[in-house]
């Protein structure tokens, strides 16, 4: 996003207005046509009033952000990791507290993991040309609880809801039945043996992650 860090970095900023105008459109045409529309990767402040009135106004719209932008933000590209290159671009940290908030609120319906893997050699490139995406589905959701969940920005509720009810909800589909735990205080390494993706990805690569999902039975009949 277009900001001090993109500035200092020398890195080409994307302004808000990119999002915001999209966004006054498409919910003018929700206005007109009243067609339910969800919008994906919601990455600027500027853009929860448009959402808070349009809610407001009874019109069918949801909203997401992508998981990665409610922990990173333009302040850690200062190492340029290819990883860390996504499309939208990482928020400013204003506008990083903002998003986190909107989760709080409900303005902002869900967290979205927008899991993209790439190759080694399709990431291994200049941060600017390397293509938008990481990956996330095993370990987002340990990271988001430890991030905003035990440090008091989100209540396990509200975590929860943005990330498995709402989206059901969205979709008219029933929550998944599938149950896990959720180990909070234990720690694995991500690396080719626990990974359970064929892609590298991520900037947690050969990082520690604090938080283990162990699946659980379903005994009932």
């Amino acid at each position: 996003m277009e900001g001090y860090y993109s500035l200092k970095l020398g890195l080409a900023g994307i302004p808000t207005v990119a999002e915001t105008s999209a966004l006054a459109a498409i919910i003018n045409l929700v206005g007109l046509t009243r067609c339910p529309v969800h919008v994906m990767g919601i990455s600027c402040a500027q853009s929860l009033p448009l959402l808070e009135q349009a809610k407001n106004e009874g019109l069918p719209l949801t909203a997401s952000v992508n998981w990665t932008h409610l922990l990173w933000n333009t302040s850690h590209l200062s190492t340029f990791n290819p990883h860390l290159r996504l499309h939208p671009p990482l928020p400013n940290p204003q506008d990083q507290t903002q998003l986190i908030q909107g989760i709080k609120t409900g303005i902002i319906d869900a967290i979205a993991i927008d899991h993209c893997p790439y190759t080694y050699e399709e990431k291994m490139i200049p941060f600017e040309v390397t293509p938008p995406g990481t990956i996330g589905l095993q370990f987002a959701f340990p990271l988001l609880w430890a991030n905003l969940v035990a440090t008091n920005k989100l209540t396990p509720l509200e975590l929860w809801q943005a990330l498995r009810i709402k989206p059901a909800q969205i979709l008219g589909i029933d929550p998944p039945a599938e149950l896990f735990a959720l180990l909070p205080e234990v720690t694995w390494q991500l690396n080719p043996q626990t990974s359970l993706s064929l892609s590298q990805n991520t900037v947690l690569w050969q990082q520690e992650i604090k938080g283990e999902i162990i699946p659980l039975v379903n005994s009932a009949p």
